[in-house]
């Protein structure tokens, strides 16, 4: 029997992490045009690794599913398979505003006070806190639809 999809979200890098990355070599640019002291090569290395950065961020993307069964998510390329999340383990779950630097240490695969975390943008995420104790974070940019998605799937919410 196929299991019925009810919530899909596919968020991905946001861009000013794109422009972080490519600012070494945008100020190795600029200084090179006003002193000879950086060769050539030090902005070859410079923008092949930001180069190299950039198109690997491309490939990042946070994958969220809810279906009549389960929740699951991935951090693709880091995590190739879903991690399911069914109702029977879950002891509470809710949506919540987070401090992503302040609890887990910025964005990505997490670990922090809070339990662990798999987020790639944003402050919001879906709490879970399962019935052996470990907790865990999974961030969102659509709120209230996972929501409206989790409870259709037999989730019972904390407020």
């Amino acid at each position: 029997m196929q299991d019925t999809i009810t919530f899909k979200e596919v968020q991905k890098t946001p861009i000013w992490v794109y422009v972080v990355v490519s600012s070494p070599v945008a100020i190795i640019s600029i200084v090179q045009q006003f002193s000879e002291s950086i060769g050539i090569e030090t902005f070859l290395y410079t923008a092949i690794v930001c180069l190299l950065l950039a198109v690997s961020l491309l490939l990042f993307r946070l994958d969220t599913v809810v279906s009549s069964q389960q929740f699951a998510y991935r951090l693709y390329p880091l995590q190739l398979k879903f991690r399911q999340v069914s109702v029977s383990d879950v002891k509470q779950i809710w949506i919540r505003r987070y401090r992503p630097i302040a609890e887990y240490g910025g964005w990505g695969i997490r670990f922090g006070r809070s339990g662990s975390a798999v987020n790639i943008k944003g402050d919001t995420g879906v709490q879970i806190i399962f019935k052996n104790g470990k907790k865990m974070l999974v961030g969102t940019s659509k709120p209230g639809p996972l929501k409206d998605a989790l409870a259709v799937a037999g989730f019972t919410l904390s407020p």
